[in-house]
């Protein structure tokens, strides 16, 4: 077994996990962020608090977006967990009224793990992924509580499947406008 030292200063370690815990908190703050935005858009705090869920949903994503580059390396594993917490309803869910929502999350939460795991590779992200990225966590996001709850709605699969959908649409888009795909057009020239 061979160990190796860090090469790095006392102080970029320093700064290296100050840069990871700010991560971690950022994101739990951004979560309860947004929770408290759901909430209060739903009216449970009373009326007077929708404009202010709507405000702070929207400087969340606003966040969201900005610290996209940090968030993306991980996200896939969120819809993993998900799916893995609640794959027992693959097992017992038909014994519901409901149970097709049991047995169908798991599996599409499955799919957007898998379907979103291309955002952790450290290439640069363009526009378009940035943007799917974010609306796929947002339908994720109105998913789950709707999935969770006591009497589990059929909304939940409609948010989750419309997350898979443009995460599948991305996914084809950048195969198709891959630059490898580009060179290996380009190279092939007309057969005479």
């Amino acid at each position: 077994m061979r160990f190796t030292t860090d090469r790095r200063t006392a102080l970029e370690q320093a700064k290296s996990g100050l840069k990871i815990a700010g991560a971690m908190v950022s994101t739990v703050v951004a979560g309860i962020a947004f929770a408290t935005a759901y909430i209060d858009i739903l009216g449970k705090n009373g009326a007077d608090h929708v404009l202010r869920g709507w405000l702070l949903g929207a400087a969340t994503g606003v966040v969201v977006l900005v610290t996209i580059e940090y968030w993306r390396r991980w996200f896939f594993y969120i819809p993993g967990y998900l799916a893995t917490r609640t794959s027992l309803g693959l097992l017992l869910g038909w014994a519901s009224p409901v149970g097709y929502i049991f047995v169908v999350f798991p599996v599409l939460m499955f799919a957007m793990a898998t379907l979103s795991f291309r955002f952790s590779r450290p290439a640069k992200l363009g526009a378009v992924d940035r943007i799917v990225l974010v609306v796929s966590l947002l339908l994720m996001s109105c998913a789950v509580p709707l999935s969770l709850s006591v009497q589990p709605r059929p909304m939940a699969l409609a948010f989750a499947g419309a997350a898979d959908v443009l995460l599948l649409l991305a996914r084809m888009l950048s195969v198709f406008h891959s630059p490898r795909r580009a060179r290996g057009t380009s190279a092939v020239g007309p057969n005479y």
